[in-house]
């Protein structure tokens, strides 16, 4: 079995062979140390699977897959410190996300100027998440959001976790849209969102609802929400 997968875009992908990065052929050289009679996967990110030579790249095999899960999921993520920010990027993925966009709320502790030097490292961590769980379809880490008033979303269904919402709770707003194909959530930065915020993206088309009784972290909310919507929909 091969154990070790790298992301490589499609430009680095040629028809015989791949061109690892510099950083990762020390890695598989002087790190993992493996020989030219060891294999590897890489990924494109776009579904294919090449079995590739460690130290040549030269392609032995290619498989193509199609994508099999029943909704599309995106995630807004009001951005909290940083490692615990990198946490909510790096288990998103693992779940299954398809795309994350970070934002910046009025309790956000991070600035602007901050998150976006950072945009880089959350792909970073991205592509590591999405090698390590052996995904095939890489998910978008999209450009920090700086006004919720921008938002202009489409998908099918738009939850935003409110903890003092009463009328609606995750489950039977669950219930209520057993059909939707694409799903969007809201989780709130450490203090969660202003009531003034929630206000906006209920404009915006966005279910206010209760995700639990308890009053969860934001890197917890995350997990569960994500977790109870794979297992719901899937």
């Amino acid at each position: 079995m091969i154990k070790h997968n790298f992301y490589l875009s499609s430009e680095n992908i040629k028809l015989e062979r791949v061109i690892f990065t510099e950083k990762q052929k020390h890695k598989i050289k002087n790190v993992l140390r493996l020989t030219e009679r060891d294999f590897v996967n890489v990924l494109d990110g776009n579904g294919n699977a090449y079995t590739v030579t460690a130290l040549s790249g030269e392609i032995k095999s290619t498989e193509t897959f199609l994508k099999t899960t029943k909704v599309n999921t995106r995630l807004y993520a009001g951005i909290t410190k940083f490692p615990s920010f990198e946490l909510i990027l790096q288990k998103a993925v693992e779940i299954g996300i398809d795309e994350v966009i970070p934002v910046i709320t009025a309790r956000s502790v991070v600035k602007l100027k901050d998150a976006e030097k950072k945009v880089e490292r959350f792909k970073e961590i991205a592509i590591s998440a999405f090698c390590q769980s052996k995904r095939v379809f890489l998910p978008e880490i999209c450009s920090v959001c700086n006004n919720l008033e921008n938002i202009k979303d489409t998908n099918d269904l738009k939850l935003v976790f409110y903890e003092i919402e009463k009328k609606c709770s995750f489950k039977e707003t669950l219930e209520m849209n057993r059909e939707v194909k694409t799903i969007s959530v809201f989780i709130g930065p450490e203090g969660g969102l202003e009531k003034r915020e929630i206000s906006i993206l209920q404009s915006a088309g966005f279910t206010a609802c209760k995700l639990t009784d308890n009053i969860l972290k934001s890197e917890t909310a995350v997990l569960f929400a994500l977790s109870c919507l794979y297992f719901f929909y899937e």
